[in-house]
């Protein structure tokens, strides 16, 4: 009987529903639509600006360097025992600068393998200094050489390469041959 009451009133409510002449409820209009929300306008924000370039190191106003000088057939003032050619003389400077960084005495190298009659070992000394006896100013050697050897710091090696053109003033620039330099003070 609960199941009849339960019918009943369902049919009701379904047919009441039906028949009102108004029919369903309305739907509310819809909202008008909503502006876009937005943001002041964004400045980008500016990388801060790069520190200022680092000042080339200055150069050391006195330097001491030893060196092997490597001679070729036919380079200038080249010793009469000298017989490789520029070629090899080349490969075997390279040879001697990797011995030298690798920690081999360029002291030693340079007795067993340089030409150069000074014995190798030099204390430069930059423009505007005073030479003391025994020291050489930096105009007195060739271009290349004090160029590779004031660059280096102490315990560096580096090369000065063989180069037969001529500078502003007509000299050549570097006629020996090949400079295994290394500085030590």
């Amino acid at each position: 009987m609960a199941r009849g009451m339960l019918w009943a009133a369902f049919i009701s409510v379904a047919v009441w529903g039906c028949d009102a002449p108004e029919g369903p409820a309305p739907l509310p209009p819809p909202a008008a639509p909503k502006p876009p929300v937005t943001s002041p306008p964004v400045t980008p924000k500016r990388p801060p600006p790069p520190p200022p370039p680092l000042a080339p190191e200055a150069e050391p106003s006195r330097i001491t360097v030893q060196h092997v000088l490597i001679a070729f057939k036919g380079a200038y003032m080249a010793p009469a025992t000298v017989t490789r050619t520029q070629e090899e003389a080349r490969t075997f400077a390279l040879e001697i600068l990797e011995r030298v960084r690798k920690g081999e005495d360029i002291v030693e190298l340079s007795k067993r393998f340089s030409s150069d009659p000074g014995g190798g070992r030099y204390v430069l000394v930059n423009d505007g200094g005073k030479a003391a006896r025994g020291e050489f100013l930096r105009s007195q050697f060739i271009k290349p050489f004090v160029d590779v050897a004031f660059r280096l710091k102490v315990g560096e090696a580096g090369i000065a390469d063989y180069d037969p053109t001529k500078d502003a003033d007509g000299r050549v620039r570097c006629p020996y041959g090949w400079h295994v330099i290394k500085r030590l003070e």
